[in-house]
């Protein structure tokens, strides 16, 4: 397969701020099925200008993996269940190696031990653990055929909530996430210091459990006791001293609905199975970000001992950055990556292709759909109830956070962890990409902000400044 093999087919796309080093893991990983039972995508496309990247997958294979994963639940009830607790066996025995990789003093390892160190590291995440690639497909159908299914339901028994309302409560996490937990974490901290306690080794030991957790596709971000204190001192300043159990809310809230109306069998199951991808898909984020962290030391340190420079490196693939140790490397092809529009090419865990320059440029326009101007309304789906009015802030990159101020609407293809601190100033949330298990849907409800997700345009309609509403009630956001 090769590009001028996918021209013409259509894609799904998610923006986000990332190096290609970064996201290599991930972007084999879709491409290669889940322990050669479970299905995965055809091929996936990673295009990168300018710091910024568009992840591209096809379309077709939304609904043909949603649609496997559905009928194998159905054939074996709680056959995903089952699974996931196998693969959390995984993950504790993997992490705990990764917490070893991370105490280690790179500087101190000879070429060889970087080389293997590398190697080690991808093989860890494909093969050791695995790193299930259905979620993100899943969601995407699942968020339609679950609305569609529960605005039936509402219409055939004239139920009180609207369909948006059932959606939302129905669609809930029942678990808490990384980042909820790690929040949760703080409030005890903080709690303790109030208390007089000497925080000095509960800080550290903190620091080395969440020492991943401000990492994103662009590499990582350190996670320092100046920025835990800091966090801490927050947490005090506004009185936010009571752990929020959100997952047990949201469980009493979907009991009352079970409890007054009796869903069907097809729904009950989308319900089963989005509590359970929910929660995998938190856990294989914090996969994604502990891979960051330990590649960007290797990066760091093949850049100093190396003398090649650090922002070129990041645009090697993983053989390339292998070889990169003992000096090998193209410096003009990787700096033509990094200055001119770049499109690689996965399939089957492999790189098939990389394209520079126009063709690649070319390649991801054909692929973005144009909107008609002068629309002032964007529909997705109630990811955490409410309303709200404030005025736009479009976050495209990491930048483009730091504009956001109090009681603005943070408009955003997709969240990530990297712009909860952003999330947590906003009045309202609004996402172009993402489904019912994404991380926008499980932060927003976290901090009881009204949140509409999946609206696919609402980045390109919205400009700085608008004043919307976001009734995420009826999934609606438009210009006032």
């Amino acid at each position: 397969m090769n590009i001028k093999d996918i021209k013409g087919r259509q894609f799904n796309l998610e923006h986000l701020d990332a190096n290609p080093i970064y996201i290599e893991m991930p972007a084999r990983a879709f491409s290669i099925s889940y322990e050669n039972r479970f299905p995965c995508y055809e091929f996936t496309c990673c295009y990168m200008e300018s710091g910024q990247a568009d992840w591209m997958t096809q379309k077709s294979d939304i609904e043909r993996i949603a649609l496997s994963l559905i009928e194998s639940e159905q054939e074996d009830s709680g056959l995903f269940a089952q699974n996931y607790s196998e693969w959390k066996d995984r993950y504790e025995r993997v992490m705990k190696k990764c917490e070893l990789d991370r105490d280690k003093d790179f500087s101190a390892l000879s070429n060889q031990e970087i080389k293997t160190g590398l190697q080690d590291l991808m093989d860890r995440f494909l093969s050791e653990m695995g790193f299930p690639p259905f979620f993100d497909a899943y969601m995407f159908y699942a968020d339609k055929k679950l609305q569609a299914l529960l605005s039936a339901y509402q219409k055939e028994h004239q139920t009180k909530e609207n369909a948006n309302v059932l959606f939302s409560i129905m669609s809930a996490p029942v678990n808490d996430s990384f980042l909820n937990e790690e929040e949760n974490a703080l409030m005890a901290l903080a709690n303790r210091q109030l208390q007089g306690e000497d925080l000095s080794e509960a800080l550290k030991d903190h620091q080395k459990k969440y020492w991943f957790i401000n990492s994103n596709y662009s590499g990582l971000s350190e996670y320092s006791l100046e920025v835990i204190r800091q966090k801490i001192k927050e947490l005090i300043d506004g009185n936010r001293l009571v752990c929020k159990d959100v997952p047990m809310e949201n469980k009493k809230a979907k009991q009352a609905l079970l409890e007054k109306y009796e869903f069907s069998s097809e729904i009950m199951l989308l319900v089963r199975l989005t509590e359970i991808f929910t929660k995998w898909q938190d856990d294989r984020k914090a996969v994604t970000l502990t891979y960051i962290g330990l590649m960007t030391k290797y990066v760091t340190e093949i850049a100093r001992r190396t003398n090649l420079p650090y922002r070129d490196l990041v645009f090697t693939s993983h053989e390339e950055l292998i070889e990169a140790v003992d000096g090998h490397v193209d410096l003009n092809l990787l700096q033509q990556r990094r200055t001119q529009p770049f499109l690689r090419l996965y399939q089957s865990g492999k790189i098939v292709e990389s394209i520079c320059g126009e063709q690649a440029k070319a390649f991801r326009e054909q692929s973005v759909q144009l909107l008609d101007e002068g629309l002032t309304e964007a529909r997705g789906f109630a990811a955490s109830l409410g309303k709200s009015y404030g005025r736009v802030k479009v976050v495209v990159s990491n930048e483009d956070a730091k504009k956001v101020e109090k009681g603005d609407v943070l408009v955003i293809p997709m969240t990530r962890p990297e712009h909860v601190p952003y999330m947590k100033l906003a009045s309202a949330i609004v996402t172009d990409d993402g489904g019912i298990t994404c991380h926008a849907a499980i932060v927003s409800r976290e901090l009881g902000k009204p949140c509409v997700i999946g609206t696919k345009i609402a980045t390109q309609i919205f400009k700085d400044g608008d004043m919307v509403e976001v009734n995420a009630n009826h999934g609606i956001v438009r210009k006032i």
